[in-house]
């Protein structure tokens, strides 16, 4: 009985057999035309039957408006890194005697109490950048004066510059010396002197000054400010502060003489008449 059902079924599986082939094969001729269809609108077909190269790359340049002026800002630095700047700053080592931290240690406790007035913004200083400080004042961002802008990127990123002292004279922090004063923040995780927020701030207000002498008076005044807040927070004794602004003062010295930072000073400066 079982054969019999089988053998009825046979002309059926023949047809079934057939079928499936003849659908592969239709299958396998459409994919292959479809394959050969994209081959000829893809970017590699197109290739072929195009010029890649349509302008002369012998005249072709990068636009120098194009620039990230955060980028470019590092061209000025590695000229000055190139030279003897190592040889040409002078920097003190940090007070020592007995008397002078004492003094210094006095100082910073009187400051405590203006902690809760400046929380926010020695906060902000503490985890953000330090250049936008300086844009209310000149009513500029960072697309409105770009080379203004890379002038102060140079600035802020030049402050790698002060680790060199702070790894020379690997000075204790406040709060190692003087563990009452608590510091509102967290201590940063390298030595004290020179301050690199007190350099930053002095180095950008010094450098915007020769661009907006106009502006000096109020450019001082919140480099100042950014400094200060550091000794109020409790992580930098007065003698770090001032140390960073006498390493910004001989930095922009040394800078001016370079070709490049002199061409970035001009661009600037066109940028306010």
């Amino acid at each position: 009985m079982r054969q019999r059902r089988l053998a009825s079924l046979g002309p059926f599986c023949a047809i079934a057999r057939t079928t499936l082939v003849l659908t592969g094969c239709a299958f396998a001729f459409l994919s292959m035309s479809a394959a050969a269809q994209a081959q000829a609108t893809s970017p590699l077909g197109a290739a072929a039957s195009q010029q890649l190269i349509t302008r002369d790359p012998a005249k072709l340049t990068f636009p120098r408006e194009y620039w990230d002026p955060e980028h470019r800002a590092y061209l000025p630095i590695v000229e000055l890194l190139q030279g003897d700047w190592d040889k040409r700053i002078k920097i003190d080592p940090p007070p020592s005697g007995q008397a002078q931290l004492l003094e210094e240690i006095r100082y910073l406790h009187s400051l405590i109490g203006q902690r809760e007035q400046r929380r926010e913004e020695i906060v902000a200083q503490h985890t953000s950048p330090i250049l936008p400080y300086f844009f209310p004042m000149l009513l500029m961002n960072q697309t409105s004066h770009r080379r203004t802008f890379e002038l102060m990127s140079f600035t802020n990123s030049m402050g790698l510059i002060v680790n060199v002292y702070k790894h020379r004279f690997n000075r204790a922090r406040p709060a190692q010396l003087s563990p009452s004063l608590m510091p509102m923040i967290t201590t940063p995780g390298h030595p004290a002197y020179p301050s690199g927020h007190g350099f930053q701030s002095w180095l950008g207000a010094i450098a915007l000054a020769e661009v907006r002498p106009d502006a000096r008076p109020a450019l001082i005044a919140m480099a100042q400010r950014i400094g200060h807040n550091r000794e109020i927070a409790g992580v930098h004794y007065p003698s770090d502060t001032k140390a960073g602004q006498m390493l910004a003062d001989q930095v922009l010295a040394i800078a001016k003489e370079g070709k490049l930072f002199q061409e970035l000073l001009a661009e600037a400066k066109a940028e306010w008449r």
